[in-house]
């Protein structure tokens, strides 16, 4: 142990609190990288693990052979590389090389491998019981209410309120008869108040990275990857995001991309 790692507190170990480091990388594998040859799958998912890590989202911990462990601050993470074998359940590794063993928190690790419900699709799972009307019982056959006069309201009675009126028949027009007639313009936010995300999830970057990394830069010569517009388009529909912000992550995500595409050149040089 040299003498910097010597002056390092080193915490006791619960491995109910860890998972090691081969099966958390397969388990973020089987998301990111299932399919298609062995080496690309490793290296997308070898990607998004060291970016995870890097960014906080991964939480790594050296164990030493007393199970004792150490964690690592935000300038150490950044140094930090997993290294993949073709087969990766043969065992990955860290480098630069520390002794002992290394764990990711099995917390962390949940959040990255779980997939949320989105708003829509708990707002249905609510309504299924409602959407089902409660069956009427075999013996009591249905009776035939009679017809009743109206009641007129007393004078007490509070008049109701038009403004609320007005809000739920509004809320009841389809948006294209609203569109049609022109009277109340449906706005972009508006049609996508259905649970869409809006945002940019890790999954969508990391996505976007696959796609320069596949065609390069924009080239007015492709076809299918003419500009920017492309991954605008891209970001817009899945993100469910205006055009504006669309742009500025497009812009972002190319300049990411760039910047690391730079990174690796000098680290091989």
């Amino acid at each position: 142990m040299n003498e910097v790692t010597a002056n390092i507190p080193w915490l006791p170990f619960d491995p109910r609190d860890w998972e090691q480091l081969t099966p958390a990388f397969g388990r973020l594998r089987s998301m990111v990288g299932t399919h298609g040859p062995k080496l690309i799958a490793n290296n997308r998912a070898a990607a998004f693990f060291g970016r995870c890590v890097h960014e906080g989202l991964l939480e790594l911990a050296l164990v030493a052979p007393d199970f004792t462990y150490r964690l690592f601050d935000v300038a150490e993470r950044q140094k930090l590389t997993i290294r993949v074998p073709l087969n990766y359940e043969e065992g990955c590794s860290i480098e630069p090389y520390h002794e002992g063993h290394w764990y990711a928190r099995r917390s962390d690790l949940e959040k990255l491998t779980t997939i949320p419900v989105t708003p829509v699709a708990r707002a249905e799972a609510e309504l299924v019981p409602a959407k089902t009307p409660p069956a009427e019982p075999a013996s009591v056959p249905p009776v035939e209410s009679p017809r009743a006069e109206p009641v007129p309201l007393p004078e007490s009675a509070p008049a109701p309120d038009m403004g609320d009126l007005a809000e739920v028949v509004t809320t009841a027009i389809e948006p294209a008869a609203i569109e049609e007639d022109g009277a109340l313009p449906v706005s972009e936010a508006a049609r996508r108040k259905r649970g869409r995300p809006t945002r940019v999830t890790l999954e969508l970057e990391f996505y976007i990275f696959n796609l320069l990394d596949h065609h390069g830069l924009p080239d007015p010569n492709d076809p299918d990857w003419s500009s920017q517009a492309v991954i605008e388009g891209i970001i817009q529909d899945r993100a469910g995001l205006e055009k504006t912000q669309a742009r500025e992550h497009a812009s972002r995500l190319i300049n990411t991309w760039l910047a690391g595409k730079a990174g690796k050149a000098g680290k091989a040089t």
